[in-house]
């Protein structure tokens, strides 16, 4: 088979099996090169990792893995070999390199103590190996940029929007917890936008060592977390976080996101009714409490009524309700949510 013929099947197999390629180019590396096992691995989060392997033995890949993190040390070579990578088998490593950063290794290992040396078409191959590599990773990233939040590099509201709609359609009894810090465009105001990242990243660290699920961020000051644990588990663990000096300066709820019609609407009415310094559990709320937070037109009529003492008529509430209406609107659409 001649490389311009390898490059073409290559190229096809990219463009046709996108999540399954690694696993098929490593397939079509077994038939072209006889008598050898191949290992395709990444760096991701300064961690090697092993995208695809010839090798089935999961044992044995962790080996290979764990080896490569240990000893590997980029050299300005075009291939060398690992000394007793894997007992009985000689190796060869390929850096994969895209502008002289290495963005992969391809393993090459036979039965034997026989040393392998790369033809020449091998080191050919290995920059376009080395291509795809980085244009996935660009892929990915890209992908995951449309979703993530820039300063904290969380997933944000479009991607919690998906992940929400999903679980309560699948009727997954999960809870969600929310976080937020509580007068944060008052505090903006007064102490700078530096301080108050340095709070946010400090809470932000402080729940992601509760372990308690997926953490997202759904506004500029509040954070969400979806867990599977139990009510009792889960209030315990945000306890940790309301008493680590934080007064009443942070909101936490903690819901059933099952019962919930809009996610986003319910989360917004939710924290802006609930007090700073308390964890409020909507299954321990009773009627009454509740109230306020699902009928905003009864709340608007009882405060009319409170402040000029006479009884609204029905025009007249209806008016204030889509002045409330209006206000939750704009409410909505400062915090980006509309």
């Amino acid at each position: 088979m001649t490389l311009n013929r390898i490059y073409d099947e290559l190229l096809w197999l990219y463009n046709s099996s996108r999540k399954e390629f690694f696993p098929e180019m490593v397939a079509f590396f077994v038939n072209w090169f006889s008598g050898r096992q191949h290992t395709i691995l990444r760096k991701e989060d300064e961690t090697w990792k092993v995208l695809a392997s010839s090798e089935h033995d999961v044992d044995e890949i962790d080996a290979i893995q764990r080896i490569v993190e240990n000893e590997y040390k980029d050299m300005n070579k075009d291939y060398f070999s690992m000394t007793e990578l894997r007992r009985g088998m000689a190796n060869t490593i390929l850096p994969l390199k895209v502008r002289k950063k290495t963005v992969g290794l391809w393993l090459m290992e036979s039965a034997g103590k026989e040393r392998i040396v790369p033809e020449k078409e091998s080191l050919r191959l290995s920059h376009l190996v080395a291509l795809i590599l980085k244009q996935e990773q660009d892929d990915k990233l890209c992908l995951l940029n449309r979703y993530l939040d820039a300063e904290t590099n969380l997933p944000g509201t479009s991607y919690f929007s998906q992940v929400t709609e999903r679980l309560k359609k699948q009727r997954y009894p999960v809870c969600l917890c929310l976080f937020r810090i509580d007068k944060y465009r008052e505090k903006l105001r007064l102490y700078g936008s530096e301080a108050l990242l340095k709070d946010k990243q400090k809470l932000l660290k402080d729940i992601k060592e509760l372990d308690m699920g997926n953490l997202y961020i759904v506004a500029e000051d509040t954070f969400a977390v979806i867990t599977a644990e139990k009510e009792r588990e889960a209030y315990a663990r945000i306890q940790v976080v309301m008493e680590q000096g934080r007064g009443k300066s942070l909101k936490a709820v903690m819901l059933n996101l099952e019962s919930m019609d809009d996610v986003l609407y319910d989360i917004e009415m939710r924290l802006s009714f609930c007090n700073p310094g308390i964890i409020h559990v909507q299954s321990l709320e009773r009627e009454t409490s509740v109230l306020p937070l699902f009928d905003l037109k009864e709340k608007a009529t009882r405060m009319v009524e409170a402040e000029e003492g006479e009884e609204v008529n029905r025009d007249m509430g209806e008016i204030q309700s889509e002045e409330i209406e209006e206000d939750l609107l704009e409410l909505l659409e400062r915090r980006g949510k509309i």
